[in-house]
């Protein structure tokens, strides 16, 4: 390079004792070295300029790299976030659809059942009002035989097959009268039977007092109870001769836990014995055997009649 060349020079010089032109290459060489350096300057700061550059060039890549990465999360993240909410949007219009239709269809099977109910119960009460009117017709029927037969005893025993008539006519007449087609208010049809078998029975001087809660049985064990209290009721106006000359009767019919008792007494004596077999008492023993119950006939001071049995209920024992 230069600047050797010239310190060269000035060293071959200074050694030949040429100072002045020694002096004059030295000031050569420095400006020459001066450049040297300038330039070696120069094309370091070039170099670390470009350095510097290609890093912030790669660094705004990289930024840029990071910039779109996070964008195109961005995005996914919003995509992802609007396909949730359309598919929650179809999931409720779906669920809200179905319990649409599952409401209409409910409403529409509960009016269907409702109407079938209705007809079930206008169906029933005119079976029980023809089946009453029926049996009305027989009591007449009975009764008009009976008018017209003159034998006093076969007269009484028609009377006597039109009152257990009415005792069944009566269950059918007040279950067409109330509210409730399944079970039947006992002690509204206990003070019937009384009242219909003191109208028939006049002529006794009679006090009878009835004890009922409010139970209710249903038409197949209110039946055999009311033709049961018909042959009861029956005997004592019948057959019981009270020493005070006044016939008291007491009918009380309470539940106790899960069992029916039915007490019926009188102040008489009855013609019912253990001994005698008649009609009433094969009627009787038939309708304790139809209720699948206990009974006891005590004869002390008069008569008493205890039956104890566990109501029925939709195949199960139960009691209203």
């Amino acid at each position: 390079t230069k600047a050797a060349l010239y310190g060269f020079y000035e060293e071959l010089l200074y050694d030949l004792g040429r100072y002045k032109e020694a002096r004059n290459m030295l000031g050569k060489f420095v400006r020459a070295h001066t450049v040297k350096l300038e330039m070696q300057h120069s094309r370091a700061l070039v170099e670390m300029e470009s350095k510097y550059e290609l890093r912030k060039k790669s660094s705004q890549i990289e930024l840029e790299k990071q910039k779109s990465k996070i964008a195109e999360s961005e995005v996914v993240k919003k995509t992802q976030q609007r396909n949730f909410v359309i598919v929650n949007v179809i999931v409720l219009v779906i669920v809200l659809v179905l319990l649409a239709l599952s409401y209409w269809k409910i409403k529409k099977n509960n009016a269907s059942l409702s109407a079938a109910l209705t007809d079930r119960e206008v169906l029933l009460k005119e079976v029980n009002h023809r089946v009453k009117n029926n049996l009305q017709v027989m009591s007449s029927l009975l009764e008009l035989q009976a008018e017209y037969t003159p034998e006093k005893s076969v007269r009484a025993k028609l009377l006597e097959g039109k009152s257990r008539i009415n005792s069944i006519a009566q269950v059918h007449e007040l279950m067409y009268s109330q509210e409730s087609l399944v079970d039947l208010n006992m002690k509204e049809y206990i003070e019937l039977l009384s009242n219909e078998k003191h109208n028939l029975w006049k002529e006794v001087n009679l006090n009878v007092e009835i004890q009922c809660e409010n139970i209710k049985l249903r038409i197949s064990e209110a039946i055999p109870i009311g033709i049961l209290l018909n042959e009861l009721l029956t005997n004592s106006f019948k057959h019981a001769k009270p020493s005070g000359g006044s016939l008291k009767i007491d009918i009380t019919l309470q539940k106790i836990h899960n069992e029916i008792n039915l007490l019926y007494s009188d102040n008489g004596h009855s013609s019912f014995s253990n001994k005698k077999r008649g009609i009433g008492t094969t009627i009787i023993k038939g309708m304790v055997r139809q209720l699948h119950a206990k009974s006891k006939t005590i004869f002390d001071n008069g008569f008493q009649f205890k039956l104890t049995f566990q109501p029925q209920l939709n195949g199960k024992n139960s009691y209203s």
